[in-house]
C-alpha cells in the first residue's frame, strides 16, 4: 500500500502541529523527540520494504528535522527545514499535475506556502502580513465562486470571510 502525495499531514498541518503545540516543558519535548525518532525509524523501514511512498517517508524525515531545530532554539533552521519540505512537496505535486492527478489549486496553494515561508525566512513582516491577506482574499473570492455553484454551503463563505477579517490583525 502507497500513501497519497500528501501522507497523512499536509506541508502546512505538519509544521503547525509539531511547532506551535510543542511543549515548553524539557521532559515533554525528550519524549517527543523520541516518538519522532521511532515514527522516523519506522518509515524508513516501511520505505525499503516499499510499504509507504516517498512523500510518506519524508514527511517522517521532515518532522524529526524540525522537532530537533526547535528543541535547538534555532528559528533559521527551522525555517529553512519548513521550506526545503514545502519546495519538495511542490515538486511532487507539480509532476502530479502534469498527469491531470492534482488540481491547479494544490500547485498553486503549495507555491503560495513556499512564498509565504519565504518572506518569514527573510523576516519580512509586512510581506508576511501581505501575503497573508493576498491568500485569504484570493481563497474568499473561490470559495465565493464554488457557493454560486452552489458548491460549498453558506458556513464555507463565512469561513473565508473570517480569514480575510483574520489576516490583517495577524500584523499588529
Amino acid at each position: 500500500m502507497v500513501l497519497p502525495v500528501g501522507g497523512t499531514v499536509g506541508v502546512n498541518d505538519t509544521s503547525e502541529a509539531v511547532g506551535k503545540n510543542q511543549s515548553p516543558d524539557p521532559s515533554i519535548a525528550a519524549v517527543e523527540l523520541c516518538q519522532a525518532k521511532e515514527a522516523f525509524r519506522r518509515a524508513s523501514s516501511h520505505y525499503k520494504e516499499k510499504l509507504i511512498g516517498e512523500a510518506a517517508f519524508q514527511e517522517a524525515k521532515f518532522k524529526l528535522d524540525l522537532l530537533k531545530a526547535r528543541l535547538k532554539g534555532d528559528p533559521a533552521e527551522t525555517a529553512r527545514i519548513t521550506l526545503e519540505f514545502a519546495v519538495q512537496k511542490l515538486n511532487r505535486i507539480s509532476a502530479l499535475q502534469s498527469q491531470n492527478l492534482v488540481s491547479a489549486y494544490e500547485v498553486k496553494k503549495a507555491k503560495d506556502r513556499i512564498e509565504l515561508l519565504k518572506a518569514e525566512l527573510a523576516a519580512d513582516q509586512s510581506a508576511v502580513s501581505r501575503l497573508q491577506l493576498l491568500q485569504a482574499k484570493e481563497e474568499f473570492e473561490r470559495v465565493g465562486k464554488l457557493y454560486e455553484q452552489k458548491l460549498v454551503s453558506e458556513r464555507g463563505v463565512s469561513a473565508g470571510q473570517r480569514g480575510v477579517r483574520i489576516a490583517p490583525s495577524r500584523a499588529a
